[in-house]
């Protein structure tokens, strides 16, 4: 960084008498100074939309000044790359990362999350397990895990006396911190008739948005639902509550990146 530097606040034509070869050779001599190679320190810089425009402006100054007048110009770009640099150094500490690459390998074939963990001593009028008598609630949650995009909900039930009494089920989702923490309420208040026919066939509902975007469950947020049990005739003795989602596209983006 320090040849780079002397060279611009040489009068000007200093930059363009240098040689391609002499050029490259101060190019691979800064970025072994940083510890990255210089492919990855172009690919780095391609990412500011109006960093040409502001190298072709230099280019300019350089050329048309016998003495270079563009020290906060050089300045701002000094400090962008640093930015660059900094951020790369973060994101590839293991220790700011959450899940290491081997646990989101692991997920990368799953398609979707169960919400089958029975939350303890939710409160008045919620049981601790199956069943659920008739005006009573259970809460239930998915197990801790990395963060995703549910694009579906899917539901079973199962009622005492093989009943069929879908519409007597009120659920609720939630989003937040799981527990006792009742979270942020996600779509409406829904009947169990809105997921399955009368014969007991699935039907498939798609997750809705939230501010108009997919939905994202956070890797320290949990999706909860509550079923409340309205009817005055059967017991709910099971419910499997699941959240499809695309592993191929949630695998594209957990890979492990390039350089990291």
């Amino acid at each position: 960084m320090t040849d780079l530097v002397a060279v611009l606040k040489q009068p000007s034509g200093a930059l363009s008498q240098r040689s391609a070869a002499e050029q490259m050779e101060m190019l691979t001599t800064f970025c072994r100074a940083i510890g990255v190679t210089p492919e990855a320190f172009m690919r780095a810089l391609e990412g500011y939309e109006d960093l040409s425009a502001k190298c072709r402006a230099l280019e300019a100054k350089l050329s048309g000044e016998s003495t270079c007048k563009c020290d906060t110009l050089r300045t701002e770009l000094d400090a962008r790359c640093d930015n660059i640099w900094a951020a790369a150094r973060r994101a590839c500490c293991p220790g700011n990362i959450l899940y290491s690459q081997i646990t989101l390998d692991e997920y990368s074939d799953n398609r979707h999350v169960p919400i089958d963990q029975i939350v303890q001593n939710f409160g008045a009028g919620y049981v601790n397990s199956f069943p659920v008598p008739v005006n009573s609630a259970i809460r239930l949650e998915q197990a801790s895990r990395p963060g995703y995009m549910p694009d579906e909900i899917r539901i079973d039930f199962a009622l005492a006396n093989a009943g069929n009494n879908y519409l007597d089920m009120e659920l609720r989702f939630f989003l937040g911190p799981g527990g006792t923490t009742k979270g942020k309420q996600i779509g409406p208040t829904w009947t169990g008739n809105e997921f399955l026919n009368k014969d007991g066939t699935q039907i498939h509902v798609e997750m809705p948005k939230y501010r108009g975007k997919i939905v994202e469950v956070g890797s320290v947020e949990k999706m909860a639902i509550e079923i409340v049990n309205t009817g005055g005739g059967n017991a709910l003795t099971s419910a499997n509550v699941r959240l499809p989602y695309d592993e191929a596209k949630w695998y594209a983006n957990c890979a492990s990146p390039d350089g990291c």
